[in-house]
């Protein structure tokens, strides 16, 4: 295709290109395989198709477009129908595409409007959580300065607190100072007055010593006599008046007592009074139910003379009153039980607030007593004979032991030291082989102090088996490899060269990572490894880190791992294969084999067995060593201990501490023996109380059942005098209903007192005791005012 390009107004081209006329060009060629191949050229010049279409578009020419008629437009233009010719013609016009553009616009229109309501959910949503995380931004801020008035409130709490504790001990101090003060005056005071009394004691035993040598024959006896006399009297004084203290607290005992007897006797005879009440009313309910039993049998035999139906309901009246009668007594019956039980109950109450007053009190006389063991702990001495010698029983047992545990651990040191100097000679018969286990650890030490940058360690160190059962045969296929040392650069080898050449090392074959090569395995070796029995590379079946990979490719130098010697010598001849039994079979056609101990061979993990071996000796006898210096200096601690215990039981002088410690612990055995007594019963008493408690909660609920089936009896019988009240004439009703009355209130009234009479009689039984108890004390006390009293007398006689 060829285009005019000139130049028009304002020297613009159609076409980007500086040339009046453009020539567009696609030639199109086969290749060898018979596919098309395209090349475009404008003008002179080779394009892209990308280009020409770029190039075209900018002067408004598109490959689909309608401004290049093709061949038979025309004709077919001129022979299509008018429907077909108006689309093209509007396509040509630009309608079509108008109409497609409206379509794509409206669709997306109805997209944008259903993206506009999506985003005014979206909105509305986002203004609710707005308007909610305001408010949560309210309470937050709200939080926040309560949270700091808190903090504040808190600090100044704390101040004050500090403020007030601050002054409390600054008192506290000053009190104490007080006291202490106090505590000293009168610690000198004390002291004072016993140096007085000492001088006086002195000055009256100097006198008494003066009168003694002055006083001879008749004289001294009669001094003696009078001393004797003197503390007769002042013996008989202190007794005089422990006498008329003792008469005085008797006294006071017998107004006590007898202020309780007055008023158990008021209440006795106010209890009498009650019971005689309660007894005459029992009488005059007994005689109206006599006249009201006399009062209804005459009714009722004045009835018998009547109808059949009367004697029915007279019959009736009397099962009632059977019935009555047995719910009177049952009744009856139940409320003397649950008075029992109440009164058995009470007692038991009683009887458990005295024990448990009891407890209180002997807990209370082994508190103090244990106050005084306090003391006397306070008190004790720092040398105490028997304390010292439990010490000393216990240190001569562990100084047996100590000794005991000494002579094993010696022995156990020697057997460490005599086991390591062997495997030291056998190291050092081994030691002039490249990475001998002594070179490895010297270098494992040179590594872990620092001295020299750049140590990896050796290979056996930095590699594992991926599969513990290839363990033996990857060591073969390393050999002597497994012991070479990994370093970073050939500078950090040549520094470890020469520091082993100047501390005497040993020798070690070194891998410089930046240097050291290996090469792949070749076409045969990957030949060999596809076939059966071949488990793999060497190196594929090690686990170690990519950055000693070619260390480890070196050392492996294309071993194959193989099943077994067959596998092995069917795959033989250049290329290195070592069976899982660890036979070896080279390139060359040599093999080794047979049988090893694993501990000639390197181990993965570290410097080989022999260098485990050596550490773990090592470790032994340092361990054996500390073992023996810590007994070793238990033991000297422990016989300087038993030399100074022994000291201070020879320099102990006799003392009556442990004599008041002996008596102390037998009267807080005595009192823990009594509180476990008084604890047993009052465990025993509140059991009791339980039951009768129980007992009579049940006992009430019989006497409620009896009273309510006595209240259903007198229903009954009620109903039944009704029923025959109703069928008898009006004299006779009337006389079975006051005699029915009379009954009902005089039961009521003798059921009552007799109650009453019961309750009283316990009650009464109660306070005679209680008065008996009253009077035996009384008479106690003056029977022990009678003795004081003949007793101050006989001692003034004498006095």
């Amino acid at each position: 295709l060829v285009f005019a390009n000139k130049p028009e107004l304002g020297g613009r081209r159609r076409l980007r290109i500086a040339e009046d006329e453009v020539a567009f060009t696609r030639a199109i060629r086969l290749n060898r395989k018979n596919q098309p191949v395209s090349s475009y050229r404008i003008g002179e010049r080779s394009v892209t198709a990308t280009e020409m279409r770029r190039t075209l578009a900018e002067a408004g020419l598109h490959g689909d477009g309608y401004n290049i008629v093709l061949q038979g437009d025309v004709t077919n233009l001129a022979t299509m129908t008018d429907w077909k010719r108006r689309g093209v013609l509007e396509e040509v016009a630009g309608v079509t595409a108008y109409d497609s553009e409206i379509r794509s616009a409206n669709n997306q229109r109805k997209v944008v409007e259903n993206d506009i309501e999506t985003i005014e959910l979206f909105e509305s949503d986002q203004k609710a959580r707005l308007k909610k995380l305001e408010k949560e931004r309210e309470q937050a801020l709200k939080y926040r300065d309560l949270k700091e008035q808190l903090d504040q409130a808190r600090i100044i709490l704390a101040q004050a607190k500090y403020r007030n504790r601050v002054d409390e001990i600054r008192m506290l101090n000053e009190d104490h100072e007080k006291y202490q003060e106090k505590s000293n005056k009168v610690r000198e005071s004390v002291r004072s007055n016993e140096s007085r009394l000492l001088q006086l004691e002195e000055e009256l035993v100097n006198v008494s010593r003066e009168l003694d040598d002055m006083a001879t024959g008749e004289s001294k006896a009669v001094m003696d006599e009078i001393r004797t006399l003197e503390i007769e009297v002042e013996t008989s004084r202190d007794r005089i008046g422990d006498q008329k203290r003792a008469s005085e607290d008797a006294v006071g005992e017998i107004e006590f007592f007898q202020s309780d007897l007055e008023s158990a006797e008021a209440a006795i005879s106010q209890l009498v009074e009650e019971i005689e009440a309660a007894k005459q009313s029992v009488t005059d309910a007994d005689n109206a139910l006599e006249e009201a039993e006399r009062d209804e049998s005459e009714a009722r035999k004045a009835i018998e003379s009547g109808d059949k139906h009367s004697r029915d309901l007279n019959r009736a009246l009397g099962l009632a009153n059977e019935e009555l009668s047995k719910a009177h007594g049952k009744m009856a019956e139940a409320r003397l039980e649950s008075d029992r039980a109440e009164q058995a109950a009470r007692i038991a109450s009683d009887n458990l607030a005295d024990l448990e007053e009891q407890y209180e009190v002997v807990s209370l006389e082994r508190d103090d007593l244990e106050l005084i063991g306090e003391d006397l702990q306070e008190e004790k001495p720092v040398e105490d004979r028997e304390s010292l010698a439990v010490k000393l029983t216990q240190l001569q047992k562990q100084e047996s032991a100590l000794r005991g545990d000494r002579d094993s651990a010696e022995e156990q040191l020697r057997g460490a030291n005599r086991a390591l100097d062997l495997a030291r000679a056998a190291q050092e018969a081994r030691a002039s082989k490249p990475g001998s286990a002594v070179t490895l650890r010297a270098l494992s030490k040179l590594r872990e102090s620092g001295e020299i940058k750049g140590i990896l360690g050796s290979l056996g160190e930095l590699t594992s088996p991926k599969d513990d059962s290839h363990e033996e045969a990857l060591a073969f296929a390393l050999g002597g490899g497994m012991n070479s040392i990994v370093v970073s650069d050939d500078e950090v080898a040549a520094s470890c060269i020469k520091w082993l050449g100047a501390n005497g090392g040993g020798r070690a074959t070194f891998l410089p990572l930046n240097k050291i090569s290996a090469s792949r395995a070749q076409g045969r070796a990957l030949m060999v490894a596809r076939n059966p029995g071949i488990i793999g590379f060497a190196h594929d079946l090690l686990d170690y880190d990519e950055v000693i990979e070619t260390a480890v490719r070196f050392a492996c130098r294309n071993t194959l791992i193989v099943q077994s010697m067959d596998v092995a010598r069917r795959n033989m001849g250049g290329v290195r294969m070592v069976t899982l039994g660890g036979s070896i079979v080279e390139a060359t056609g040599a093999m080794t084999g047979g049988s090893s101990a694993k501990g000639s061979r390197p181990s993965f993990g570290g410097a080989g067995a022999a260098g485990a071996g050596m550490e773990k000796l090592e470790s032994a006898v340092n361990r054996a060593n500390l073992r023996y210096s810590t007994v070793e200096a238990a033991l000297k601690e422990i016989r300087d201990n038993m030399n100074d215990v022994r000291n201070q039981i020879h320099g102990l002088d006799d003392s009556d501490h442990s004599v008041r410690v002996r008596n102390w612990k037998a009267d807080v055995k005595i009192a823990q023996k009594q509180v476990d007594d008084v604890s047993k019963k009052v465990v025993d008493a509140r059991k009791e109380h339980d039951r009768l408690e129980t007992a009579s909660q049940k006992a009430v609920q019989a006497a409620a059942d009896a009273e309510r089936e006595h209240e259903a009896a007198l229903d009954t019988r009620r109903l039944a005098a009704e029923a025959l009240q109703n069928h008898t004439p009006d004299h006779l009703s009337q006389i079975l209903r006051s005699a029915q009355d009379t009954r009902t209130e005089a039961e009521r009234t003798k059921l009552r007192a007799e109650s009453d009479i019961l309750t009283g009689g316990e009650k009464l039984k109660v306070l005679e005791d209680r008065k008996n108890d009253l009077t035996r004390s009384v008479e106690r006390q003056n029977e022990i005012i009678a003795e004081a009293t003949s007793t101050i007398e006989n001692l003034q006689t004498l006095i």
